[in-house]
């Protein structure tokens, strides 16, 4: 582990004491994503979106629906290096930005691992009637 020299009374700290909070670092991406969860009626959907930003402990997309935080979703994302397989995240909403317009929606995954989902699987899913949606 890497130490780094403290800027106030505490001698040694780790990176993520002394930068706050996040311990990982976001990447700012525009790749597609289909979300799926149940919105504030409990109302099942599953809608398509883009990343504005990715880190190994979550992400950051806006929805045209609003979800309140603690929502539980299923995120299928598309990267551009595998055209064969969409990486499947589950978590929870932990910030939700105002329901005007686009909501901007972070995301805590359940898991930094995601599964690889086969494409023919995800577009199975697009097509499926929402009711069948499985969210962890």
């Amino acid at each position: 582990m890497q130490l780094t020299k403290a800027t106030s009374n505490r001698e040694w700290q780790t990176p993520s004491a002394v930068t706050g909070h996040r311990q990982a670092q976001r990447f700012g991406v525009a790749w597609p994503v289909i979300v799926r969860g149940f919105d504030q009626r409990g109302k099942g959907f599953q809608e398509f979106a883009f990343l504005k930003n990715l880190s190994a402990t979550g992400a950051c997309f806006g929805l045209t629906r609003a979800l309140a935080p603690g929502a539980a979703v299923e995120i299928d994302v598309r990267t551009p290096l595998s055209r064969k397989q969409w990486l499947r995240y589950f978590g929870k909403v932990v910030y939700a930005g105002q329901a005007a317009g686009p909501q901007v929606l972070g995301i805590r995954f359940d898991s930094a691992r995601p599964a690889f989902v086969p494409t023919a699987a995800v577009i199975c899913w697009r097509q499926a009637e929402v009711k069948s949606c499985i969210v962890h």
